[in-house]
């Protein structure tokens, strides 16, 4: 194989980490994916963002900023309310800014997510598959996870593969 060959690249998110923390450093990420120049990046996070979290809270009024090193905040009031949020509109705005952030790459990025649903409740890891079935539809997501994991929600998401999964204990 050549040296000079590059691998294609990918994004691996871990059930298990700060979905806040990666949503507020969601601009120095998408750069390095994007070909999109960053006024185009923060006005499509702003707009993922406004569309996910008004779903849930559609009587608030929110206000997205970024700071001078580029970290988002989501506002109401003039209050940082990013992590108020419940981890489960958390992870749904993240796997959303990520479905957005594969819109601006440069090349077709699959997703790798292990342990989507782990912390979930299963009205939350319905709005999950519902997302990535009407975002990704046709896209590379590969899910891993424990049966327990995916048992809850095994009848929704069967009619939605297109492809062979596997439960592993």
């Amino acid at each position: 194989m050549d040296s000079k060959e590059q691998s294609l690249p990918f994004f691996l998110w871990d059930g298990d980490e700060n979905p806040t923390t990666l949503i507020e450093n969601i601009l120095p990420l998408a750069s390095k994916f994007s070909n999109a120049p960053e006024k185009k990046l923060k006005e499509m996070i702003s707009t993922e963002v406004l569309t996910v979290v008004k779903r849930k809270y559609a009587n608030f009024e929110f206000e997205t900023t970024f700071d001078e090193n580029g970290i988002f905040h989501l506002k109401r009031d003039n209050y940082d309310c990013l992590p108020t949020l419940s981890t489960g509109d958390r992870i749904v705005l993240w796997l959303s800014l990520l479905a957005g952030l594969r819109k601006s790459t440069k090349c077709q990025l699959p997703l790798i997510l292990d342990s989507p649903f782990s912390h979930l409740d299963i009205l939350h890891r319905t709005s999950l598959i519902d997302f990535l079935k009407d975002t990704l539809q046709g896209e590379q997501v590969i899910c891993i996870g424990s049966e327990l994991e995916f048992e809850s929600v095994m009848d929704i998401l069967t009619p939605i593969t297109n492809s062979h999964y596997r439960l592993g204990n």
